[in-house]
């Protein structure tokens, strides 16, 4: 068998010079595509072995660049995870260098909330105090209210008993004047018109008097006088007469009021001196 080798080895060349171009190309593709052809061939010319080992040794190969590429790709994935990584590491920090700085401020913040809560316990506490003063004050207040109720009542009163004191001189002195001067005796007393006063009143014949009592006069109780006459026009005209004495007894009248009862033709007088003259005016 080895010199069956040596022989082929031997005659190989001889054998491709005796081929033609076409048989050439056939025994050289026989060669690259059939593997046991080579194998053959390869084992006559004694280098079957070598070729089965370097036919391994490229699968080897192979499997290596294979592994060597899936290695190059784990790498660059560990890389692009690597990177990712540093970029989520920079991430956190930042998220860190953030959550510092909010709990930071929130720090800041709820220092300024306790003291805004110390101030508005400040605050409340003086409420309190101002609420508890203003209760007092009210309770005071109170009291000064029902005292000054008790003092205006005391002064109503007071003054009422001079308004009757007045109204009552009023008439005595009215009476005593016009049966002196007109010879005309005459009773006086007081009538109400729809809840409306009249102080001084008094009806014989065909006069009638008709006025007011007070102790000061102003040009308002004129104006009022004169309503009233009026008033009993419309609401009792029994009670007037042809004639009518508009009269008003005061201790003190006002300049103003006495120029216009004057103009007005009532009659002002005081217990000891007339301020405007006695008119009798006929009611039309």
């Amino acid at each position: 068998m080895v010199h069956t080798h040596k022989i082929f080895k031997w005659l190989f060349p001889l054998i491709l010079m005796v081929l033609s171009a076409e048989e050439k190309k056939r025994f050289l593709k026989s060669l690259d595509e059939d593997k046991e052809f080579r194998y053959a061939v390869a084992g006559y010319l004694g280098i079957g072995e070598i070729l089965k080992r370097l036919d391994s040794l490229e699968e080897s190969m192979k499997k290596l660049w294979e592994n060597q590429n899936k290695l190059w790709e784990e790498v660059k994935s560990l890389r692009e995870d690597f990177n990712t990584l540093k970029s989520d590491v920079s991430t956190l920090k930042e998220d860190i260098s953030t959550l510092k700085s909010d709990v930071s401020t929130l720090k800041s913040d709820v220092s300024v909330l306790k003291s805004d809560v110390s101030t508005l316990k400040s605050d409340v506490s003086v409420l309190k105090s101002d609420v508890s003063m203003l209760k007092s004050d009210m309770g005071t207040l109170k009291e000064d209210v029902s005292t000054l109720k008790k003092d205006v009542g005391d002064i109503r009163t007071t003054l009422d008993r001079l308004t009757l004191t007045v109204e009552d001189e009023a008439r005595s002195v009215i009476k005593h004047r016009i049966k002196r001067d007109l010879n005309i005796d005459i009773e006086l007393d007081r009538v109400f018109i729809d809840e409306r006063e009249v102080n001084i009143y008094g009806a014989v014949n065909d006069i009638c008097v008709i006025g007011e009592a007070t102790v000061r006069l102003g040009t308002k109780l004129i104006d009022e006088l004169l309503d009233k006459i009026e008033l009993i026009k419309h609401e009792r005209p029994d009670l007037l007469r042809k004639k009518v004495i508009k009269v008003i007894y005061a201790d003190y009248a006002v300049p103003d009021a006495v120029e216009s009862a004057r103009n007005r033709k009532v009659w002002i007088l005081r217990r000891k001196k007339d301020l405007t003259p006695m008119v009798i005016e006929e009611v039309g």
